[in-house]
């Protein structure tokens, strides 16, 4: 199935909304039935397969909601997107259609441009969760039990591109660069020892992509499914970062037991655990074809402002439902987003590294700050307030500070005089990034209420900073 030509179901008891609007949709391509009432949808959604969605809420004998409860029972948000499209815009009811499981909501009268751009997102998000999830069926390895692992060396390795080479070749196959005249070198003593090796039998780690706080991350080759992973190698020897052994393996498997959780497509999945040597293991979870947001802006600076909105809604929406789970990230920054290009255009945006998230009833016993001082909440600095899920949301607020200005909010040498700002200094404003004074405006409302130094001041979820991204876009 490709975008433009998946099949859509309309539902709407209003003939000529329906009429209008598949005639429309069939016009871009799109293969289209219609429903007039929710028992007919749920008719045909048993005798055939659809792609996505259009659902009116208000209808007689069975409601869009009811229909959308009794769907979600069966279909994922990715084996079925559902967007409601509805006159009912009160956000109680918006509230409650994304909490049962719609993607997106759009309100009548509807805006055919707005309604075809929403479409091809969601099918496009779709799409993705069905590459990534032609995964391996194989166990998921516990971290204890799983030290069968066989090691497949070649030491030497392309420098330029970080990628280790199979043989004493004249040219890098990846990146084309030449042989240096003393030969490739070794991966031995190098920050990525783990290069060239084979893990859990079947990852080649053929190519060193970044270090994080908690590990290092490998581009990983099945070698059964010919399909690249990314492996984040972890040692239980936590002394570079200050940590014991226990705490490293205690903030690990609460990352495994984040992204497990976590079925949003805007958080990246995990898919096994593989152990390495006693002190080591591995996370292989979704290889992601693009650039990091922190990359990005080192490279352009700033971001339009629909684009870093586009890009923090997004964020938002995973965010979202692990706050639902009763987790918090801690360490929302540029350098954990990652953005892939989408074939109908625009960027898709998904969440990295829950390897501090904080579990409120499962909180570490780890003291102090974990995390990167340049996005961080005042309550993950002072010792006398709680932390709750309003952490991200200030994280978040500073990250679209910096989308949209070029630079993170308070910059100083001086760690402690950041964490002092983030304490006392009132937030900042954009002023001179752009040419909209109503739309620097917004943008200054919003930054304003996601940075309060009160928790109780900003968002109270981040439903309700979607809905104010939304109006704004």
């Amino acid at each position: 199935m490709t975008v433009d030509k998946a099949h859509l179901l309309v539902v709407d008891d209003n003939e000529l909304n329906r009429d209008m609007l598949s005639r429309r949709l069939e016009r871009k391509g799109y293969t289209v039935d219609i429903a007039e009432d929710g028992y007919k949808a749920l008719e045909l959604i048993d005798q055939n397969t659809y792609d996505l969605m259009l659902l009116d809420i208000m209808m007689p004998g069975i409601s869009g909601i009811d229909v959308l409860e009794q769907l979600r029972k069966t279909y994922s948000i990715t084996d079925l997107p559902i967007i409601m499209a509805t006159a009912k815009n009160d956000g109680q009811t918006i509230v409650q259609t994304l909490q049962l499981g719609a993607n997106d909501y759009v309100t009548k009268p509807l805006q055919f441009a707005e309604v075809l751009a929403r479409v091809q997102t969601q099918l496009s998000i779709r799409q993705q969760a069905q590459r990534s999830q032609t995964r391996t069926s194989g166990s998921f390895h516990k971290l204890e039990d799983n030290d069968s692992h066989k090691t497949f060396d070649t030491k030497i390795f392309c420098s330029s591109c970080r990628s280790a080479l199979l043989h004493d070749e004249p040219k890098c196959p990846t990146c084309n660069s030449l042989r240096p005249p003393e030969g490739w070198p070794s991966r031995s003593n190098t920050l990525y020892p783990h290069l060239g090796t084979t893990i859990g039998e079947r990852f080649f780690l053929e190519q060193f992509i970044d270090k994080g706080t908690t590990g290092s991350v490998y581009a990983a080759r099945d070698l059964d499914l010919k399909r690249i992973f990314a492996a984040k190698i972890i040692s239980l020897d936590g002394t570079a970062m200050g940590l014991s052994s226990e705490e490293v393996k205690q903030r690990t498997r609460l990352e495994v037991e984040a992204m497990v959780s976590l079925q949003n497509p805007h958080v990246v999945k995990i898919y096994e655990v593989t152990q390495i040597s006693d002190t080591t293991f591995a996370l292989v979870m979704d290889f992601v074809k693009g650039l990091s947001l922190g990359s990005i802006l080192k490279r352009l600076g700033s971001l339009k402002p629909t684009l870093a909105l586009n890009i923090t809604r997004q964020v938002a929406q995973g965010l979202y439902e692990a706050h639902q789970l009763n987790m918090i990230h801690c360490d929302i920054k540029p350098d954990n987003i990652m953005l892939e290009k989408l074939p109908a255009g625009g960027y898709f945006a998904q969440i990295l590294d829950f390897g501090i998230v904080h579990i409120l009833d499962k909180p570490m016993n780890a003291e102090g700050f974990y995390g990167t001082p340049l996005y961080s909440a005042p309550e993950r600095i002072r010792e006398d307030m709680d932390v709750d899920h309003r952490a991200d949301i200030y994280s978040l607020g500073a990250m679209l500070y910096h989308m949209i200005k070029g630079s993170p909010p308070y910059i100083d040498d001086n760690i402690y005089k950041v964490f002092n700002h983030h304490i006392h200094t009132p937030p900042p404003t954009i002023q001179g990034a752009i040419n909209d004074p109503a739309l620097e405006q917004a943008l200054n409302r919003i930054i304003q209420r996601t940075m309060a130094k009160d928790p109780d001041q900003r968002f109270n979820s981040l439903r309700d900073l979607i809905k104010e991204i939304d109006a704004i876009i």
